[in-house]
């Protein structure tokens, strides 16, 4: 045993990695919120959301949820096919949002009761389509287990999002908040373009129109299944978004928003990182005939001991926390955290194995899931408004049912991680 060196499991070094990188981002993301915090309006915040919504809402299907299907092809040619197919597809989504944005773009601002986002929503076609070039990339980098070009890529995003939200804020006001946003997932799709090998694009480039039209028919459950349901995953976010400023204004969205923003980058960077490297080992597993339980009991044991302490102090010292550090502007969202951390909890231990079913092939079943889970944020949301005029009344709603509801998803992603290839169970 003498001289041995002592190495971590395969999901956990890369996950090291991942978290690493993720680390350094979100660190000087959180370093910068109580300058932002300063320099802009809960109202700005609001409107900077409003746009996200708008963007998510074709962002997530940018790439028709093809990018999931890098990490499966055994043959690494089909894999950069799939590559070549999401460019593609991002160029036409992207489009699509683009002409939406050019016809409808008054309906839009006016159905939002928010004139404010007008300005910005050109960037919405711009935004849609470096996202998918980014989702595409990340997979891609995934799959080749180059963690370290993932994680540079956070840290870029990250960089580039503060400098240019603080550096615009006096010119620019809600609209420096926007521009930051976009800026930032452009320098994270580059970072990754230009750690990219000259035979890694040609490959990517060589898939002739018959052989992606193949691709596009073999992992066809991506965008049947896993499309519709990001689909409906976007209404739900960009819906609460929407209620929210509908029922309650701007003001009370940016404090809504706020809250998710700081509550996410912790614990965000901890559960996408394990999230990343737990799918492309239960993949791996999966293919190699094994099953994910063990991996899947390791991960959640973990999720569990990380998040246990940070929400034991969201809720109690939440609004003295958020007043303190952020200015006494933003004691209200501190308030806020505490009635979401309940079902935030819940989110944190179970999203990081969301992508079970397609490894498995449960896409279907997950939709159901989804369909139920949404439909109760919305109208949680939509009882506290109409029957209560309170939304902090609608938060308790949502986070009892979604406890409920995470927690019988939660078992069910456990009796998935047992499925093996052609299991009959």
């Amino acid at each position: 045993m003498a001289g041995k060196r002592f190495e971590l499991p395969g999901v956990f070094r890369n996950a090291l990695i991942l978290f690493s990188g993720s680390s350094v981002a979100q660190v000087i993301a959180l370093a910068l919120t109580p300058i932002l915090s300063r320099i802009y309006t809960p109202e700005d915040f609001g409107i900077l959301a409003l746009f996200i919504g708008i963007a998510w809402f074709f962002g997530i299907v940018a790439t028709l949820r093809y990018e999931l299907a890098i990490m499966l092809p055994a043959e690494q040619k089909d894999a950069a096919g799939l590559v070549k197919l999401c460019f593609l597809i991002s160029l036409l989504i992207a489009f699509i949002s683009f002409t939406v944005i050019a016809t409808m773009g008054d309906t839009i601002a006016e159905l939002l009761k928010n004139d404010d986002i007008v300005p910005y929503l050109w960037l919405v076609p711009i935004v849609v389509l470096i996202t998918g070039i980014f989702q595409t990339l990340n997979y891609w980098n995934t799959r080749r287990s180059e963690f370290k070009n993932v994680a540079a890529a956070r840290i870029a995003q990250s960089v580039v999002v503060g400098g240019v939200q603080v550096s615009t804020s006096k010119v620019l006001s809600a609209g420096g908040l926007i521009i930051g946003y976009a800026a930032g997932i452009f320098a994270g799709a580059i970072s990754l373009l230009f750690k990219t090998s000259k035979q890694d694009r040609a490959e990517w480039m060589s898939s002739t129109k018959s052989e992606l039209n193949a691709l596009a028919y073999k992992y066809k459950d991506f965008p049947r299944f896993n499309g519709i349901q990001a689909i409906v995953d976007s209404l739900q976010s960009s819906g609460v978004v929407f209620l929210i400023s509908s029922f309650f204004g701007s003001i009370m969205l940016g404090w809504y928003s706020f809250t998710f923003r700081i509550l996410q980058a912790p614990l965000g960077l901890i559960g996408s990182s394990i999230a990343q490297a737990f799918y492309q080992k239960a993949a791996d597993n999966f293919n190699n005939g094994d099953d994910a339980r063990s991996l899947f009991k390791t991960s959640l044991r973990t999720l569990f001991l990380v998040a246990l302490p940070i929400f034991f102090l969201i809720t109690i010292f939440a609004p003295v926390i958020f007043a303190f550090v952020f200015g006494e502007n933003w004691r209200e969202a501190g308030v806020y955290a505490q009635y979401l951390s309940p079902w935030l909890f819940m989110n944190f231990l179970v999203s990081p194995f969301s992508q079970l079913p397609m490894i498995v092939g449960r896409q279907g079943a997950m939709l159901s899931f989804s369909l139920v889970g949404n439909l109760l944020i919305l109208l949680s949301l939509v009882v506290g408004a109409k029957f209560f005029n309170d939304l902090k009344i609608g938060f308790m709603i949502l986070s009892a049912t979604q406890t409920i509801y995470l927690s019988v998803l939660l078992y069910w992603y456990y009796s998935l991680s047992g499925r093996r290839a052609n299991s009959t169970e």
